[in-house]
């Protein structure tokens, strides 16, 4: 999912975990 740079940070991590 591509979203804001905030947003990207946070999906990033929740995809990791």
């Amino acid at each position: 999912m591509q979203l804001t740079i905030p947003a990207f940070q946070f999906s990033t991590l929740f995809e990791l975990y």
